[in-house]
């Protein structure tokens, strides 16, 4: 079963990238693979909401989701030195490009903070952190 001669309207929706809608027209030929480019939205894990969640001593960092949460109990003893949350993503929350950015005013306060020190205490890889 497929779809007929036509043209049809796609909606595609993921949480932090803008919607897409696109049209598509069938004519005579299946259609086998189709690639939708979405644009990065970060309106909900922003630079903004990171300051704000500093000031609100509820910032977060965002790791990668791959890596498997190896260390629980490193892990745990760096959210409590430092009051950060390690957010393990994966990318149900946000794209990578929203974590990075949201991630870069947090990892400044720490480095403000603790120096550089406090990256050596990291059992997991934060996105944009270079």
């Amino acid at each position: 079963m497929g779809l007929h001669q036509d043209k049809y309207k796609l909606s595609f929706r993921s949480l932090g990238y803008a919607g897409k809608d696109t049209v598509i027209t069938i004519e005579g030929k299946s259609i086998r693979n189709l690639v939708v480019s979405m644009p990065v939205d970060c309106k909900y894990f922003n630079r903004q909401k990171a300051i704000k969640d500093i000031k609100n001593k509820k910032a977060i960092l965002f790791v990668n989701g791959r890596e498997s949460e190896r260390d629980q109990k490193v892990n745990n003893l760096f959210q409590t030195k430092y009051s950060i949350q390690l957010r393990f993503n994966n990318f149900e929350v946000a794209s990578e490009d929203c974590m990075g950015i949201y991630n870069q005013p947090v990892i400044e306060h720490l480095d403000k903070v603790y120096g550089k020190e406090w990256r050596n205490d990291l059992g997991v890889s934060v996105f944009g952190l270079r």
